[in-house]
Order: structure tokens, then C-alpha cells, then sequence
């Protein structure tokens, strides 16, 4: 009997010190990652086309096209933009910090120095996140964005953002600054 009361008594424990959205997600995230279907698509076929450039056509149609002798120099230029562009692109992400306080205020920083402060809740149904930017000046209505919550808990979080049909998706880890 005493193992049952001991039972219910841990069970009762645990279950009353489950913690909230509210208090999980009130920290720094650090941006680890996104996930973007469509830009990988972009990327492979960016790579795709570098790979493969000038490699079915002659010489004389390689210099119609692409106005140039040597492709290869233009392959290794090619290749020079696409890596350095993945580079700008990791840099951002690893930038991009999202700090949510108390009294739904956050301070979101993605990387290029300024750090914007704005409102924060969760939707009717908890399901999403609403980031609602604070408008300096005059300058008209404030934005609103809409994240859908895919992840929350004490080591993650993982954002959806939907922009004009292209879906992302950024995980955060806790922030370690």
C-alpha cells in the first residue's frame, strides 16, 4: 500500500511541476538552423548547373553562350559565388537570436547589429507564435508575423514561416551567451 501512495504521491509531483509555453519559451534561442525546401532545390540545381556547364557543347557554342573560352575559370567563379554565399547564409542564421521576456516583449536580433524590440504571444490555440514588430516614428501599421509552433520544450524550439508559399523552418537551440 505504501508503494501506491508512494506512487501517486511522485506522479502528482511531476505532473504539477509541468512548466507552461509561457515559461519555457521566456529565454535567449539561438538560431541553428533553417530548413527551406525550396531554396535546397535552388541550390542542388545552382550546383547542378555548375557541375555541368559547358560540358555537352563545343567551344564555339561555349563562347556564343556564355562569353567566354575558358569554362572552367567560369566554373570556379561560378562555384567561388555559390560557397560564398552558403557561407553569408550560415553566418545569419548563427546571428539570428530571439529573446523573449516576461510580459510578452521580445528583443530579436538577427545578426546585422540592430536589435528590434517587439510584442510577443501565443495564438488562441498555443499552436502558434505571434511577433507582432513595434513601429518606431510614424511610418504606418506595424507587422505581424505568424509562426507555427512545430517545437517547444526546455532544448528546442522550432519555428514554420510561411512566406508567400515558401515554408521555413527555424530551430533554435537555448541561447549559451
Amino acid at each position: 500500500m505504501k508503494k501506491i501512495a508512494l506512487l501517486i504521491l511522485l506522479s502528482t509531483t511531476l505532473f504539477s511541476c509541468k512548466r507552461t509555453k509561457e515559461e519555457i519559451i521566456v529565454k535567449k534561442w539561438q538560431a541553428v538552423n533553417v530548413e527551406n525546401p525550396a531554396m535546397d532545390t535552388i541550390m542542388m540545381q545552382q550546383q547542378m548547373f555548375i557541375d555541368t556547364v559547358g560540358k555537352h557543347t563545343d567551344a564555339a557554342t561555349n563562347k556564343e553562350m556564355y562569353g567566354v573560352d575558358n569554362l572552367d575559370s567560369l566554373r570556379k567563379e561560378l562555384q567561388m559565388q555559390l560557397d560564398s554565399f552558403k557561407i553569408m547564409q550560415e553566418a545569419a542564421i548563427q546571428k539570428t537570436e530571439f529573446n523573449f521576456l516576461k510580459g510578452g516583449k521580445a528583443l530579436i536580433n538577427f545578426g546585422a547589429g540592430d536589435v528590434d524590440s517587439c510584442k510577443w504571444a501565443f495564438d488562441e490555440d498555443g499552436k502558434s507564435l505571434i511577433i507582432d514588430e513595434i513601429k518606431k516614428g510614424a511610418g504606418g501599421p506595424a507587422d505581424k508575423i505568424k509562426m507555427q509552433i512545430v517545437e517547444l520544450d526546455d532544448t528546442m524550439m522550432k519555428l514554420r514561416l510561411n512566406e508567400s508559399g515558401t515554408k521555413s523552418t527555424v530551430i533554435f537551440k537555448p541561447s549559451k551567451k
